[in-house]
């Protein structure tokens, strides 16, 4: 897998939509949430990135504590795995949860949709892990 600048992340951005609308490829995104990252941290999740996707797949460091990564004729289905893989593979070796939150989302482009509300879906998709999770915490006690 590729760590991308957001030129080169635009430009596969832009085939891989254009792919999917004109063969009916699956394509889906995935957004990696951190709060409070340390730089060693950040070079942790992309190790973990590297290696749990894809050479085909293509991730951005898209703000100081969030990668978006590309899925190429991945549905909805295989993303979730790709997801658990991450968030299995963080957790097991890299992560301290004292250390930063990471949180995980993803969404699958739909032909008529314009290619930037893929993005804006797997960051929403982030937002809802993270109250289903701060839910899940809260309803627990």
């Amino acid at each position: 897998m590729t760590i991308a600048d957001l030129s080169g992340f635009s430009q596969a951005f832009e085939r891989e939509i254009a792919r999917s609308r004109r063969g009916n490829y699956p394509l889906c995104a995935l957004c990696v949430d951190l709060v409070s990252a340390s730089d060693a941290l950040i070079d942790r999740v992309e190790s973990a990135l590297d290696s749990a996707a894809r050479s085909s797949d293509v991730a951005m460091r898209s703000s100081t504590e969030e990668f978006v990564v590309l899925l190429p004729e991945t549905t909805s289905e295989g993303a979730e795995i790709l997801a658990r893989r991450l968030q299995e593979t963080l957790v097991e070796s890299l992560w301290n949860p004292s250390e930063s939150a990471i949180t995980v989302g993803f969404a699958q482009f739909v032909p008529s949709m314009e290619g930037s509300a893929l993005l804006l879906a797997a960051r929403e998709a982030v937002v809802q892990a993270r109250a289903f999770d701060f839910d899940a915490r809260h309803s627990a006690r």
